[in-house]
């Protein structure tokens, strides 16, 4: 199945916990004849977010919902692959993530919220500085 669009200003990290949700959403739709559910990642950090008991994200905190919400049907397991190491799915998917970083946002598809380190950057270029 694929998905494209465009998730406005994010941050790759905020990318890779959306892909981890939007998998188990499509998961979620599809009648799988086996318990057996294997997702696949190049993001630790994603992943990393995922099993903590706190978190300040919302998307972290709502990526961990989807992941219980599935492991009602299925047993989980995610799989840390390393990056740009020759897995086909892996290949296919910095693909799709290319295609979608050069789409430009229109509204209303799915955008992240603006996270504070995008937010950061953005104060930052738009901020002139001050000569005393």
């Amino acid at each position: 199945m694929k998905r494209i669009f465009s998730l406005g200003e994010s941050t790759v990290f905020d990318s890779e916990v959306n892909a981890i949700m939007q998998a188990t959403d499509v998961l979620e739709s599809m009648a799988l004849s086996s318990r057996q559910v294997r997702i696949f990642t190049d993001s630790m950090s994603a992943l990393q977010a995922n099993l903590k008991c706190y978190t300040a994200s919302t998307l972290v905190w709502e990526c961990t919902l989807a992941i219980n919400k599935l492991e009602e049907k299925y047993s989980l397991e995610f799989f840390w692959i390393l990056v740009h190491s020759g897995y086909a799915g892996n290949q296919k998917a910095d693909v799709l993530a290319k295609e979608a970083a050069e789409r430009n946002f229109c509204a209303p598809e799915p955008a992240l919220p603006i996270s504070l380190a995008v937010s950061k950057v953005q104060f930052r270029q738009t901020t002139v500085p001050t000569v005393v």
